[in-house]
């Protein structure tokens, strides 16, 4: 027979996470907007964060106190928000900033050295299919679903290049397609109310976070790595310590290691790519 949860006593009366858990507890209907901001202004009442006193970070005081805390986390935040949010960031931050690095904004030729073509800025439209050629219409998640279509859309770039002594330039180039995320920023069933996705045929619970291609959802697996551009610091089981830290930036990646050994330090970097 497996024995019963016991709960750590120690700690349950810590004043942050005691605190905090009451104060959400007493708000009715929590998750919701107005519920949401009158929670944070009980707690924001009771404690000042960001001081010295009480520190926002804080920690909760034990894991009874971390499981009260679940659900009112999953109501604000839900499941799939960390694939949304990252999704998010990516088309709307770092595709600008890859296109707009030293190593791909301009690209020369070897037989003309006074050609270039010059990226100013790309962004991504709004999901669309393609009914005939070089002719799209707006396309929902549902519709992808029953033609067995690839829920996309387009990728557009603003660009500058020389022909002969003349500066070109041309704006809302299409370069390619990708997937858009179900509920990110640039899906259409984003910001809808539960009337508006019954209309599109879609279920109002759906959290989203996946992917429609060729008519089938897929989603993409979480995958645990080291924290990038930051100092790592280990210790062996022989007692040797070491820090290792990998930098990484749109042109290339490196990783660094220092050990001390015997008394002595020594350094090691490699160039990832």
């Amino acid at each position: 027979l497996l024995k019963p949860l016991v709960f750590p006593v120690e700690g349950f009366d810590h004043v942050y996470g005691r605190d905090i858990i009451n104060s959400i507890d007493d708000i009715d209907g929590y998750g919701d907007a107005g519920a949401e901001e009158a929670a944070m202004e009980a707690i924001g009442a009771r404690q000042e964060y960001g001081s010295e006193k009480t520190p926002a970070d804080s920690p909760v005081g034990s894991l009874k106190d971390k499981w009260r805390l679940l659900p009112h986390f999953l109501k604000l935040r839900g499941l799939m928000r960390q694939h949304i949010d990252s999704f998010d960031h990516f088309v709307t931050t770092e595709m600008k900033q890859i296109v707009q690095s030293p190593s791909a904004c301009e690209i020369r030729s070897d037989h003309d050295p006074k050609f270039y073509l010059r990226y100013t800025d790309c962004w991504v439209g709004e999901p669309s299919v393609e009914e005939d050629a070089y002719a799209f219409s707006q396309a929902t998640p549902f519709q992808c679903r029953l033609r067995d279509c690839t829920y996309s859309a387009p990728i557009y770039v603003n660009v500058r290049y020389t022909r002969g002594r003349q500066i070109v330039i041309k704006k809302k180039v299409l370069v390619g397609r990708m997937p858009i995320m179900l509920r990110s920023s640039k899906c259409l069933l984003s910001h809808k109310t539960e009337r508006q996705l019954a209309a599109m045929k879609e279920c109002p619970y759906d959290p989203g976070g996946y992917f429609v291609i060729k008519g089938v959802e897929k989603v993409i697996l979480i995958q645990e790595q080291l924290s990038k551009n930051r100092v790592i610091i280990e210790k062996d089981p022989k007692g040797c310590v070491s820090a290792s830290i990998t930098s990484s930036t749109h042109e290339r990646k490196s990783k660094a290691y220092i050990l001390v050994k015997n008394g002595k330090v020594y350094m090691k970097n490699n160039t990832l790519g």
